[in-house]
Parts: C-alpha cells; structure tokens; sequence
C-alpha cells in the first residue's frame, strides 16, 4: 500500500523497485503465496519486472567486448530445490511452464529457455534403442507357419522338453535374447514408473500424466509387453501374436511426446491432441444424439420393406435395416455419402415418401451442417496453437519438468550439480551463462568509462 502511495503512476515502478532495492528492500522476501518477487512478477507474467530482478540478481563475472558472463542463483529459478532436491512448483520455471496465459510464453526465451537446455536429459536417445529393440524382435519373431516347423520352436514351459537347441536356427536364439532385453526394458519403465508416484503421489502423478496421453500409452505398451512374457511361459502363441501387434502400434505413439518439444513438429503434436480432446469429443457426442435418433426412424421405416410381397419374408431375408445395431451403422456409412443401397430398397418401402424426406433431414444436419461445423471447430483450434509461437518450448519444457518428477530428490541434485556452479558465498548454486550485451549498453557504459577518470576533479 505505501509503494502504491508514493508511486500511483504505474509507470514508474521501475524508478520505485530501484528505490526499494536502496532502501535495503530484499528480493527474498515472500507473501503469503510463498512467493518471492521473482517468482511473483513470473506469476503475473511481467516479463519487464521479472528480467529487472532476474538482472539485479545475478553476479558478473567479467565483460569483454559485446559478450557477459553472468551467474544466476538457482534458488527461485529453477524447479529442483538446491537444499533438498524437491520439486518446487512456486519456482519461476514452474510457474511459467504451466501457466495458462500467452504472456507466460514471452517469460521462456532467454533466461529460462537456456536453463531448459541445460537440463536436457538423455531420455530420447534411451528410449529410441528401446523401440528398436521392440522393432527387430517383432520382426524377427517367427511367423505362425514358422513356428509349426521343427526348426523354429520357441522356448516354453509346456515344450521345454521337445524343444532342441541344436536344430534351433541362429535368427530363433536371436530373438530370445532381444526379447529377454525388451521384458528387462518395459520392467525399468514401469519400475521408473512406481518410482514416479512414490516420489509425487498417485494423484498429483496420474494428473500429470492425463497432459501426456502418449506416455500413458507407452506404459500401457509395457504392461503388453510383460504380458507376452506371461504367455510365452504357457505357450500362448495365438494370444501372444496379438499381443505384439498391439506393442509396435502403441510403443511408437511415444515419439508424439518427445516430438512436442520440438519447434517443427511439436506445435503439430499438440494440435492433435486438441483436435482429438476437443474438437472430435463435442463432434461425436453431438453426432451419436442425432445418429441413434435417425438409425431408429429408418429402422421403423424398414419395418415396412416389401410387406405386400407374398413371396418375402422380412425375417428371413434380411434388409440393410435389420436391427438395430446394423441401422446404426447404416448411419454412419451414409454420413460418408454412401446411399445407393439405401435409396434402392427404401422405394419398397410403404413409407418411402417419410423416408426419402427423413433421409433429406439427416444428410442436411450430418452431411452439411455437423462436418463443416468440425471443420470450422479444427480450424479455430490450428489458429489458436499456430498463433503462439512459443508453444513449442513450453511443451519442452513440460516434457523435462515431467522427467525430474520421475526421479528421487538424490538424483535431481546430481543432475542440478552438472549445470550449476558455487557461487561466491559457497552457499548458494547459480545457472553461469555467456550473454550478448547489447549495442546501446556497450556504448554507454564505454564513455562512463572514459568519463570516470575525469569526474574525479568536478
């Protein structure tokens, strides 16, 4: 209330922070949000204020030409704590990565984007020599022709007695061993996965993962994959043929989440996500009112194909409206514009006038109305992700805050030492970053430079 007093003008509060800060103010001070200046001027998403602490923070180290080599404490910067390991969600990276407003974007470069770099974590290239592992032994499995040969047997329990290893081909023993190493694989991920909700909580780690689908689906990949080794032990070889369709299929969906951090695709990724969420979600709830609605008129109307024909048995020769699911379905092939059938048997009809108008009724809504208005609802969703630039380093960003939850408070402070440096008072730990000063700053502080000596005689 006093700043507020003595500077109604907003426009000056850069003047008064600088009067704050000489007066003995503390930038560690914090409200009843736990939150620090930094962290508030992030919260509020004031990119001007948050880089004028951020600035008045930092300790430089030495300038040579147009290029600075400053540190920045990491206390309220970064989301690991640097005492304990813990997460931090009311640090300034947290805050800006969930934040729901587009002036949380504008706080990313820079300062926060080169700290999101320096955290970069070698998840990516793990999980690529596990897909592949996937990839080749799905591949190398023997098909079922080939596993009713003698020399293609597979390890079981029920024929571990027939089974010969001398008459076992090299590619049979290959696959075994990748298959041992994908098993060994899925079982650290899900592993890494207990670990997770022991570090977060069931709760705040099942509400992470609902932003992440393609990693909940990744998991589900590996329960799959655990359960091939189930069956493989009972000889469930039909069931596990299955199985391994379904593990390539959902095991590739997680290179959706590490695309999303990526500035070519990642804005891609995430609109599919909304396109999905969103946008199909309200189209098929919309769609399936008026569809059943619709499927129960035709079937009724079919209740009368052919009724004054003699020869025809409606329960014995079936029509494309002979119950209720098939109506149903029906439905949706006309949507795609396919009514040629339809057409023909609904002139046999006893009520093929109400019909013929029925039909006209539903291709109106459907056909012309509920497509295009997805259209339009797809659209407004490419606008909305297009606009914002920045989109893409938030995902990234996300993507790494979701990788530190994974890991124990021990871990994360062995990561946090590989991209900090002490600082002065050994107390504290920094980000050191090399900056380019700008032109305008470089001039300035040259002719303060050359003025200094003189000043000295005024």
């Amino acid at each position: 209330m006093a700043c507020r007093a003595l500077c109604p003008n907003r426009r000056n509060k850069k003047e008064m922070f600088k009067l704050a800060l000489s007066l003995g103010a503390s930038l560690h001070v914090q409200n009843r949000r736990k939150l620090t200046p930094l962290t508030l001027a992030a919260y509020l998403a004031k990119k001007v204020m948050f880089e004028k602490i951020a600035k008045e923070e930092r300790q430089v180290y030495w300038t040579y030409g147009g290029v600075m080599s400053a540190a920045y404490p990491l206390e309220h910067l970064d989301s690991i704590e640097p005492s304990t390991g813990r997460l931090n969600p009311n640090s300034a990276l947290a805050i800006v990565v969930y934040g729901n407003s587009a002036e949380h974007l504008n706080l990313l470069p820079n300062l926060l984007e080169q700290l999101v770099h320096k955290k970069l974590f070698g998840q990516l290239a793990t999980f690529f020599v596990y897909f592949v592992t996937v990839f080749w032994c799905f591949l190398l499995r023997p098909t079922p022709f080939e596993q009713r040969m003698n020399s293609s047997d597979l390890y079981c329990l029920a024929r571990l007695h027939k089974v010969d290893l001398s008459v076992l081909s090299t590619r049979t023993h290959f696959y075994m061993l990748l298959y041992l190493v994908a098993v060994t694989g899925a079982s650290l991920y899900l592993l890494q996965m207990v670990a997770h909700i022991r570090n977060v909580g069931r709760t705040m780690y099942f509400l992470s993962l609902s932003g992440f689908p393609a990693k909940a689906i990744f998991l589900v990949s590996c329960v799959l994959l655990l359960t091939t080794f189930l069956t493989r032990l009972l000889c469930l070889d039909a069931i596990e043929d299955t199985l391994w369709v379904l593990i390539v299929l959902l095991t590739s969906v997680k290179f959706l989440f590490f695309c999303r951090g990526f500035k070519m695709v990642g804005p891609f990724v995430l609109m599919l996500y909304k396109i999905i969420m969103k946008d199909l979600l309200r189209f098929f709830i919309i769609y399936c009112i008026i569809a059943i609605g619709f499927s129960q008129a035709f079937y009724v109307i079919f209740l009368g194909y052919r009724r004054n024909d003699p020869n025809f048995n409606i329960r014995e020769e079936e029509t494309i409206m002979s119950n209720v699911a098939e109506s149903f379905i029906r439905m949706f092939i006309m949507s795609l514009t396919e009514f040629t059938v339809l057409f023909d048997q609904l002139d046999d009809c006893d009520l093929a006038v109400v019909g013929k108008i029925t039909f006209l009724i539903y291709m109106l809504l459907v056909t012309m109305l509920l497509i295009n208005m997805l259209i339009a609802m797809m659209t407004n969703t490419y606008t909305e992700v297009s606009a914002n630039s920045l989109e893409w380093l938030r995902q990234w960003s996300a993507i790494i805050l979701m990788m530190e939850q994974s890991f124990d408070p021990k871990t994360r402070l062995k990561y946090q030492a590989i991209y900090s440096i002490p600082m002065e008072d050994r107390q504290r730990i920094a980000l050191l970053l090399k900056l380019r000063i700008p032109v305008s700053v470089t001039i300035l502080h040259y002719f303060s430079s050359c003025l200094e000596p003189h000043l000295q005689y005024l």
